[in-house]
């Protein structure tokens, strides 16, 4: 519920003040013209004296210096600071103990007060003459005595205090600069012997890194070690590539290198030689003997035993020669291994014992740096010291020489005593007047209005629920009754606001496929019976069955004008007696749609079949328009909220208060409605507030002419014939006001807006688009009439 509308009604201050204009003119002139004559007899002359001080925008310096700078760019704000310190409290009180002893005792009789301050200050003005640099010091009094001695003892007291303020003001700075130099001297001894020392150590007293020896050699060593350690990775290098030369050569075979050591061996080529020559002559030796000779026998096993001489002594040969070639090769490769290493490690202890010296040098180097960095960084620092110091010397000097030089400020005319009175004070009693009466008229019909909580516009309506109202349904004043407006009198705007209604009804019975829709005021006489018949007439052009319950259980005012007697049952005797429905519905005489009355009265218990007889009545037409009890006052119109798909709020326009409009929403919203509208009506009774019942004690013609409005007719149906106008009023104002009589009510007839009315057989899309004239858009307040 917090996010719908506003919790409490908007106050609208214009529309309070247009509303009470007159009423407030008139009370207010009334009121003035009683006090006017108090402004012409407490009227009193008065006597001015004025003195002048001049403002220097521009002043020449006693030497060049920013000090003395102009002030053209907040020229304005410097003269307005001025005329602040020539009113402050320590300015005036030497001011009036300063002032001749005659003068003193009119002005201050018991001495410097706060009392007598403040009243010296209230006759005193100060200010900055228009387009001119110069400042007005008057001081006004009944009588003319010393007011030249007031004034000119005002001006010299403060030029008196600004020459004090401006020497304290340069005796400060120069006791603070001189503070500083002494700082800054010793400051530029410590930074000196600082200096001194770390020179000595840095053996320069130049602190440039060009000069630093240390630097130097350890440039020259960064050389030497960048080429010792050039040449041990060469030889690094060579040693691992003979290391990996040797292990691919070891895994070379070396069988063609003892074969052709073998191959070369001349006395085997010479054993070789006669063994052959030898078996060839002991094989010839035995040819033709028999194989089993012992000869031959013997002479073939001395044959095997050479070949197998001549086998193990090649065999021997070679295995030499292979052992031969292995350790031939594995000596020079250990002797080209061992040469390489020892190259390399030599070189390696070079590299690193340069390394050594390099660290060591790079060390004092650093040192050596960083106290040529300190060196630079102290006598930057002592420079900067003493240009300060400089500085400083010379700013001493021009201070001291300003501060001879003088003020921005002089006066440039002193006060005259005057010759005769300067005015009165008529004009501000006048003033005084106008503002009482028309204030305090104003401001009380202000705060009046703003207690009023009731329902004054649709603006209202917006900020409660969140959504505009309907079309807002005007005053009728016409011959006929409200409830037969729609029939009588279809042009009217009263009647075009219902059929709107209506329109809007049918648009959700055809999209959303609304049946039943309850019409519920927030409380009672709100004209919601009379609006629900107009509307039930007018749905009757879009729906063939349609039906009207009467549900309001604070009486029967729908039976009533519809001209239904007792003598038939309702819907009580449906739930008491269980009789069928269609015993109680019948047609009203010239009306488009069935009614059902309430009939006899039931309890809670028989609630429980209300939902079934409503779901009966819900198949047998096509939509149900049900007339309620108020929703603040009715347990029952809760219950039947439960059943509805749409709920319509009546809203009485100056009658229903803001509270109880979100109340009644707060209801509705817990629940779950499907559909909510307000109707604001117009034509029910009204109430005053606190404002407009003081108004109304005021005879009619003039209460006509201030405010109409409270004299607009609001009418209730009685018997089919409208009421008289009908003002509540509360009990005590009616004992000193007679209500005027009807004979005195003057109705004026307004030309009807061309609006065409709504088609029956118009489809929703065309009925949702109907349009209102612009001029009858907003609250329709009246219907033509005043």
């Amino acid at each position: 519920m917090d996010s719908i509308g506003r919790a409490r009604k908007p106050f609208d201050l214009f529309g309070s003040i247009f509303k009470y204009l007159r009423v407030t003119v008139l009370f207010g002139g009334l009121l003035f013209a009683c006090l006017s004559p108090l402004a012409f007899i407490l009227s009193t002359p008065f006597y001015h004296a004025t003195g002048k001080i001049l403002i220097e925008r521009i002043r020449e310096p006693f030497i060049a210096s920013t000090e003395s700078a102009p002030i053209s760019n907040f020229y304005y704000d410097y003269a307005q600071t001025e005329v602040q310190r020539l009113l402050h409290d320590s300015i005036l009180t030497r001011t009036l103990e300063s002032l001749p002893a005659h003068v003193q005792s009119r002005y201050a009789p018991n001495g410097a007060t706060p009392a007598a301050v403040a009243g010296l200050r209230s006759e005193l003005v100060v200010g900055l003459i228009p387009n001119t640099h110069i400042i007005m010091v008057q001081f006004t009094s009944a009588k003319p005595d010393g007011i030249a001695d007031v004034v000119n003892t005002l001006m010299k007291t403060y030029l008196e205090h600004a020459e004090k303020t401006e020497e304290n003001k340069d005796a400060r700075r120069l006791a603070y600069l001189l503070e500083e130099r002494n700082g800054l001297k010793q400051e530029a001894e410590s930074l000196t012997a600082q200096l001194t020392s770390l020179a000595s150590q840095a053996k320069t007293s130049t602190f440039v890194e060009t000069y630093n020896i240390d630097s130097l050699r350890l440039i020259e060593l960064q050389k030497a070690w960048v080429v010792a350690r050039q040449h041990r990775l060469e030889l690094e290098n060579q040693f691992r590539e003979s290391a990996i030369k040797a292990g691919k050569i070891r895994d070379l075979p070396t069988n063609a290198l003892s074969d052709e050591l073998v191959a070369g061996d001349e006395s085997l080529w010479s054993i070789s030689y006669w063994t052959y020559k030898t078996m060839q002559e002991m094989r010839a030796s035995v040819d033709g003997i028999n194989a089993r000779n012992p000869d031959r026998r013997y002479v073939e096993q001395r044959m095997d035993a050479m070949k197998q001489y001549e086998a193990n002594l090649k065999k021997e040969v070679s295995e030499r020669a292979r052992r031969i070639v292995h350790d031939k090769r594995e000596y020079e490769l250990n002797t080209e291994l061992i040469i390489a290493e020892a190259a390399y490690l030599a070189s390696q202890k070079t590299e690193l014992a340069l390394l050594e010296e390099l660290h060591a040098s790079q060390t004092e180097a650093a040192e050596n740096a960083r106290r040529i960095i300190k060196g630079q960084d102290i006598s930057s620092t002592l420079t900067h010291v003493r240009d300060r110091l400089h500085s400083m010397d010379s700013r001493i000097q021009e201070i001291r020489a300003e501060s001879k030089s003088p003020l921005r400020i002089a006066i440039e005319e002193t006060a005259e005593q005057p010759g005769g009175p300067a005015g009165s004070n008529f004009k501000k009693l006048m003033f005084l007047c106008f503002a009482a009466s028309f204030g305090s008229v104003g401001m009380g019909f202000l705060v009046l209005e703003l207690s009023d909580n009731r329902v004054r516009s649709t603006k209202d309506i917006i900020h409660a629920t969140g959504h505009p109202p309907s079309w807002p349904i005007s005053e009728w004043s016409g011959p006929s009754p409200f409830h037969r407006v729609s029939q009588d009198a279809p042009d009217s705007k009263a009647a075009l606001a219902l059929r709107s209604l209506a329109v809007r009804l049918n648009n959700e019975r055809v999209r959303q496929g609304a049946r039943v829709a309850l019409f519920a005021a927030i409380q009672s006489d709100s004209g919601c019976t009379t609006i629900s018949v107009n509307v039930a007439r007018c749905l009757a052009g879009f729906c063939e069955r349609l039906l009207l319950i009467e549900m309001n259980s604070e009486g029967t005012a729908l039976s009533s004008l519809l001209k239904y007697g007792g003598q038939r049952k309702g819907i009580g005797e449906c739930l008491l007696e269980e009789k069928p429905i269609a015993t109680c519905v019948h047609r009203p005489a010239g009306e488009p749609f069935d009614f059902l009355p309430m009939g006899s009265a039931w309890g809670n218990e028989d609630n429980n079949r209300f939902g079934p007889l409503l779901t009966e009545l819900k198949n047998s037409y096509d939509f149900i328009v049900i007339d309620a009890a108020p929703v603040l006052r009715s347990d029952m119109t809760e219950f039947i909220l439960l059943q509805s798909d749409i709920a319509a709020m009546v809203v009485q326009g100056d009658r229903t208060t803001y509270p109880a409009l979100r109340q009644a929403l707060e209801i509705l919203v817990r629940l779950q409605v499907p559909v909510i509208t307000t109707v604001l009506n117009w034509g029910a009774l009204r109430t005053l507030n606190k404002a407009e019942s003081l108004i109304m004690l005021l005879p009619e013609s003039l209460v006509r002419l201030l405010v109409p409005s409270l004299l607009s007719g609001r009418y209730t149906p009685e018997g089919g014939h409208p009421l008289r106008l009908q003002l509540h009023m509360p009990q005590w104002l009616t004992r000193w006001r007679k209500r005027p009589s009807t004979s005195t009510e003057t109705v004026f007839s307004a030309p009807t807006p061309d609006i065409p009315a709504t088609d029956a057989s118009a489809t929703p899309q065309e009925q949702s688009n109907h349009s209102m004239p612009k001029e009858m858009k907003g609250d329709n307040k009246e219907d033509g009439n005043v």
